[in-house]
């Protein structure tokens, strides 16, 4: 006789969540129960947590052994372990989450399992310790179910080697946040991922990691990891954006310099190459130094349209954004200030990624411009702060700037520090004309350089401070020049 009466979720009888009746149920020698499927004909199958008052721990060898007919599986978070071919041969069976705490998967657990869309499991392989095993180990090493498309991982630590390497039908991989490592080859030609996750808290990639998948579009690497792999993206001819903590191997590179590492260039002559024309935007989250020639490639073009850049920089090699008459930058975001942008060093005019951009955006938090999780500000006007006083070489080269305001603290101007900046109309002094002419500007010993570093070479209107004046600017006003008057004190005047 049948003890439940299920009228609603709950046996009315007895309290206990419903589950179909016709499963079977074997006693353990741990006094906890395994399931099969006994006489149930229901393609919809629940089984409980408890049966008879202990846990329901096992899906048992051959359980659901070809059940042809069962159409979904609700598998309780009591199970422990699976046994073999637990599942076989249910061709039927659309989705399957095995829960996390299962800490043992038999074989052939899933092969066969024609119908299947989506997988969830705690762990790839055998066991949690299980490092030889791949994806494919639930199917028997045989070729996946052609409708599978969706692998979440609840309960993993390593993504070891191979391990969805040739996994051609999943198109979405979702990984826990307890992942540190991803391994070499992990996601080998599996050619129609367009979506994984990189968890906060991972630490490496391996190389080739993600070799020919061609169809993953957003890369978003956290600034946890120190490693990454050579030729990592190597063939993923369709990435359009890239987050990543660094360019080359780890932060700070001073071998693998060029972004083109990542996908399998030998030096920054072959970004081009090996990087696909999707990708438009990358943006760094840290270090402290970018590389020589890092975006650059042999005609001298950068090699993507947006870079965002972090306000941890302090160093450009030559050449990093192209050389100096080619590029094709359209925008330059930066997460930092303009104090921090005047701490910046480059080391050529080809350092400036706002040189060769066609704008230049600076992180504000009252930004009208969105580009990835931050807002930005259009700079047109750049004030320099009270705390510069020290404008670098290239600074500001090619710059689309209108107007610029420099604090009387400023000592020193840099060669080609206001290069090219041929939209430049207006500079206001917060000095005198006496301490104008005590500033040192550009590079002595070379005329065409401190003609090109001089940002009066470029600016219409110089305007030097002025209480009385009648042009405010900053809330500060000024006059504009028309006679220089300098004191007796001036017996030098620097070049």
């Amino acid at each position: 006789m049948n003890l439940h009466l299920f009228e609603t979720d709950y046996c009315s009888q007895c309290g206990c969540e419903y589950y179909s009746q016709g499963l079977n149920f074997v006693l353990l020698e741990d006094n906890t129960y395994g399931v099969s499927l006994g006489s149930e004909t229901n393609s919809n199958i629940v089984i409980p947590k408890e049966y008879r008052g202990a846990p329901v721990t096992v899906l048992l060898e051959n359980a659901f052994y070809n059940c042809d007919y069962l159409v979904s599986l609700d598998i309780p978070s009591s199970i422990l372990r699976v046994e073999n071919n637990a599942l076989r041969g249910c061709t039927n069976l659309i989705k399957v989450t095995i829960p996390n705490r299962v800490s043992e998967i038999g074989t052939y657990v899933l092969y066969g399992c024609d119908s299947l869309t989506e997988v969830t499991i705690p762990f790839i392989g055998a066991n949690q310790d299980d490092t030889t095993n791949v994806f494919k180990y639930l199917f028997a090493n045989s070729l996946l179910p052609t409708p599978l498309e969706k692998v979440t991982i609840t309960n993993e630590t390593i993504i070891h080697d191979r391990a969805f390497s040739g996994c051609s039908t999943i198109i979405t991989i979702v990984l826990p946040q307890t992942i540190t490592e991803i391994c070499a080859y992990a996601f080998n030609e599996c050619k129609k991922l367009t979506s994984i996750n990189f968890p906060e808290g991972l630490l490496s990639i391996g190389e080739m990691a993600f070799y020919g998948c061609s169809n993953l579009k957003n890369i978003e690497i956290p600034s946890s990891v120190t490693h990454i792999g050579s030729s990592v993206f190597r063939n993923c001819n369709g990435i359009e954006s890239m987050v990543i903590p660094f360019i080359g191997e780890k932060y700070d590179d001073e071998v693998n310099t060029h972004i083109g590492y990542l996908f399998g260039a030998s030096d920054y002559t072959s970004n081009t190459g090996y990087i696909s024309d999707s990708l438009i935007d990358v943006e760094i989250l840290g270090g402290t130094f970018i590389g020589a020639n890092a975006f650059s490639s042999y005609n001298g073009n950068c090699c993507v349209l947006n870079v965002t850049l972090p306000e941890s920089i302090i160093k450009i090699g030559e050449g990093a954004f192209g050389s100096v008459n080619t590029s094709v930058l359209d925008n330059v975001y930066y997460n930092g200030t303009i104090e921090s942008w005047c701490g910046i060093e480059f080391l050529s005019v080809g350092s400036n990624p706002a040189y060769h951009s066609t704008y230049f955006y600076i992180n504000d938090e009252q930004g009208e411009v969105i580009h990835g999780e931050n807002s930005y500000s259009l700079v047109t006007d750049i004030v320099i702060p009270e705390t510069i006083t020290n404008i670098g070489d290239y600074q500001f080269a090619g710059m689309n700037i209108s107007t610029i305001n420099i604090n009387s603290n400023v000592k020193t101007i840099g060669t080609k520090a206001f290069y090219d900046m041929l939209s430049l109309e207006k500079i206001y002094y917060d000095g005198t004309m006496d301490d104008w002419c005590r500033m040192s500007i550009g590079d002595t010993s070379n005329k065409n350089f401190i003609y090109s570093s001089h940002p009066m070479n470029y600016a219409k209107e110089f305007y030097i401070l002025d209480s009385t004046g009648d042009v405010e600017y900053n809330d500060k006003f000024y006059s504009i020049l028309q006679k220089i008057h300098l004191s007796s004190g001036i017996t030098e005047i620097q070049t």
